[in-house]
């Protein structure tokens, strides 16, 4: 295989599985980047580094591209919802740009007509998340991670949107049609 298409699919699967340390990672994808990176000739700490440095979504994209970059539309009984995700190194560009975020999240729930619309942004670093969501407040007053603003929550250790994150949201939404807050 040619080195640097060796490179391009570590890239990938580094980006994928936030370099091994996604709850999503499995023996094979280790295995994989260990034969990758051999080919490559560039270790996967490197590669990672270089990947996550690039470019952080809330510094180079507005924010309603930030909302679809990485976009998942779901339905669930009668519900309809989105879960949106980045990963940043860090969260100190997230602050300055919160509000807009929250109104790009209003409007594509709004074109979905969808129950609720949440942004997962993820610190590669710390393995930490932090969850902006624009949904009625009988949704808003199920989730039980800290709330650190109207609308946004501390997710320590979360960094998975299918693993931790959806089915977590599921049980928010049996507690909405069970009528429990």
């Amino acid at each position: 295989m040619d080195p640097a298409i060796a490179g391009l699919l570590m890239a990938g699967l580094i980006s994928d599985t936030l370099n091994l340390t996604s709850p999503t990672t499995t023996p094979v994808d280790a295995r994989v980047l260990d034969d990758l990176s051999r080919i490559a000739g560039v270790t996967p700490a490197k590669l990672a580094e270089e990947i996550f440095a690039v470019g952080s979504p809330l510094r180079t994209l507005p924010s309603k591209a930030v909302i679809v970059a990485d976009c998942k539309d779901y339905k669930e009984g009668d519900f309809r919802f989105s879960v949106s995700q980045i990963e940043e190194l860090g969260f100190s560009c997230f602050s300055a740009k919160q509000e807009d975020l929250f109104r790009a999240l209003e409007e594509y729930r709004s074109s979905q007509n969808a129950y609720f619309s949440a942004l997962l942004v993820t610190d590669v670093n710390t393995h930490n998340s932090l969850l902006l969501v624009a949904a009625p407040s009988e949704f808003l007053n199920t989730i039980q991670y800290t709330n650190l603003a109207p609308n946004l929550y501390e997710l320590p250790g979360v960094v998975s949107r299918k693993k931790q994150l959806v089915p977590y949201l599921l049980d928010c939404l049996q507690k909405v049609n069970a009528g429990v807050s």
